[in-house]
């Protein structure tokens, strides 16, 4: 056996002892912090009820959350992950904002504090575990109790009377009272177990007159600016067949026939249907070769499923098929790029309403996708040579998601369900062509949404379908009415995340900063209703905006 030298054996000691470290003061602050919340909740539990209880311990949850106790009112955050903070802690560290002075209240104050652990004033881009423990640290500053890997019971979850949530069951048994609650997740399976109207999908052009929404062919619409050009589409003839040049053999993985699927909805420009953006995984990658994790590559890895890849690059698309934009300590964020990229197209499809097993199923294939996709990336040989060395620059990162391998906690949703309520943000709302009435919050980021699914057009070309891409000319309002039922429908029932709004202007709002605060206005409109015992519906939005002006 070789033996290392002393001072070798001292330094990868040294190097095991920061490592191990480093995972013992995650787990303790997480494990001192449950303890202490654990004692609180059960001292909490023996109340009737908790003034507001919020489910989905996302970004908007937690926000929602800490601005409900500095209103005075108890309240307790269910979440079905193991970490909180939603999207900003597992892997959305390059933050989408559009302007930022339309960031306001305790969403600023998020990222302010961001920028303290950074030394600088505020910071947009940061270190998912940064996000994680700024997060924590609220909680904790607020003694706010929270419950981790605990989800809806989809059977019997939700007790209604007189239009009122009086009790939610989840899974494991435990029940929770409250007088006001928000639904806080991105799936929104308490809003749609509360009887509440709700859409998902795409509407038609002609639902609200936009010329966004409904089917985007990329082969009609990728000249026009809005979906900037080439960027998001493939820029060369790809043969769909699996024998090139023969239809009869069968048609590669990750496309469809247009012919074969009419069934699955309309290819005509602009109809609407049920079909929902491609999810993927927001990965943390690092160039530090101390702190890198090669790219996994799946057990069940099929080199077939990334036919369509090569195909591209032996087309001559020799672009790199990732964002990877930089944040914090030479770490970066990793994101779906060009024509055939991380995104899942086609694959979730079936996750708005689908149940706990089916979801699972489908992040299961996202994740076995998406690991084979970069591994491929960086090793396979039909990948031009210069497109293997970049990549192979990075790795994941081994201080991010230690507590899963550096694989990030949860798939990006990047939209479910979405209400329908009272008043509905559309694409006009975003281009300042109509005020939406009593605004709590204000977004600006692009009308955005990423690819829906890849076909066979006419002419035999493959194409993508579902980009837009168009910016607002300044921010808009976000009216209170989309983020609370329609009138008769549930009292006591907020919801910030799953909120009223068109797929294109969800596709704009669908940010974690408006997501915070419009998690902040949920609370501070739910203490309102709580003092004045009146339905959501009724809430005075004079008040409700001079409180909202207070916290800015």
């Amino acid at each position: 056996m070789r033996r290392l030298a002393l001072p070798t054996i001292l330094k990868k000691t040294r190097k095991n002892i920061i490592k191990f470290m480093q995972i013992v003061n995650v787990y303790f602050l997480i494990a001192s912090f449950l303890l202490t919340m654990s004692l609180k909740t059960c001292k909490q539990m023996e109340l009737p009820e908790y003034d507001i209880v919020i489910y989905g311990g996302t970004s908007a949850g937690v926000i929602a959350a800490v601005t409900a106790k500095r209103m005075g009112k108890s309240v307790i955050v269910i979440e079905d992950h193991e970490h909180l903070g939603g999207m900003s802690s597992s892997g959305l560290g390059w933050t989408d904002y559009g302007n930022s002075d339309a960031i306001q209240g305790t969403a600023r104050e998020f990222y302010t504090r961001l920028g303290t652990k950074y030394g600088k004033e505020i910071a947009w881009q940061h270190e998912p575990h940064v996000a994680e423990e700024v997060f924590m640290e609220m909680l904790k500053e607020y003694k706010i109790p929270f419950i981790l890997t605990e989800r809806l019971d989809l059977q019997k979850g939700v007790e209604l009377k007189n239009n009122r949530i009086t009790k939610i069951t989840l899974e494991s048994g435990k029940t929770f009272t409250g007088k006001m609650f928000i639904d806080a997740s991105y799936e929104g399976d308490l809003m749609a177990q509360s009887g509440v109207s709700f859409i998902y999908g795409r509407e038609s052009e002609a639902t609200h007159g936009e010329d966004l929404n409904g089917v985007r062919r990329g082969d009609v619409d990728r000249a026009l600016h809005y979906t900037q050009g080439d960027k998001d589409h493939f820029n060369v003839n790809i043969d769909p067949y699996i024998i090139q040049g023969d239809a009869s053999s069968g048609i590669i993985p990750h496309v469809l026939d247009l012919q074969l699927h009419n069934g699955s909805g309309s290819f005509e420009q602009g109809a609407g249907d049920d079909k929902t953006q491609a999810y993927t995984f927001r990965l943390c990658a690092s160039k530090d070769s101390n702190n890198m994790i090669p790219f996994p590559k799946p057990e069940n890895y099929n080199e077939k499923e990334y036919e369509l890849l090569f195909r591209v690059f032996e087309a001559g698309d020799n672009r790199l098929p990732l964002k990877i934009d930089p944040i914090p300590n030479n770490k970066f964020d990793i994101n779906s790029l060009h024509g055939f990229s991380t995104d899942g197209a086609m694959l979730n499809w079936d996750f708005p309403t689908g149940n706990y097993d089916i979801r699972d199923k489908i992040i299961e294939r996202q994740t076995n996708y998406q690991q084979g996709f970069i591994w491929t990336l960086a090793n396979h040989p039909r990948v031009p040579a210069e497109i293997r060395n970049e990549v192979n620059q990075y790795g994941l990162a081994k201080d991010e998601f230690v507590r899963n391998g550096g694989w990030p906690y949860e798939i990006y949703i990047r939209e479910a369900r979405r209400m329908l309520s009272d008043y509905i943000i559309t694409q006009h709302n975003a281009e300042g062509t109509t005020d939406a009435p009593n605004p709590i919050a204000e977004a600006s980021f692009g009308m955005d949404s990423h690819v829906i699914q890849i076909f066979i057009n006419e002419e035999g070309r493959v194409v993508r379908e579902g980009i837009i891409w168009r910016v607002p000319p300044k921010p808009y309002g976000i009216s209170y009415q989309s983020i609370v039922p329609k009138k008769g429908e549930t009292e006591n029932l907020f919801v910030p995340v799953c909120l009223s709004a068109t797929h294109v202007a969800h596709g704009s709002i669908r940010m974690e900063p408006q997501f915070m605060m419009l998690g902040q206005a949920s609370a501070l409109a739910a203490t309102l209703a709580i003092d004045e015992s009146i339905s959501v519906q009724h809430v005075d939005y004079n008040r409700l905006a001079d409180l909202i002006k207070n916290q800015n």
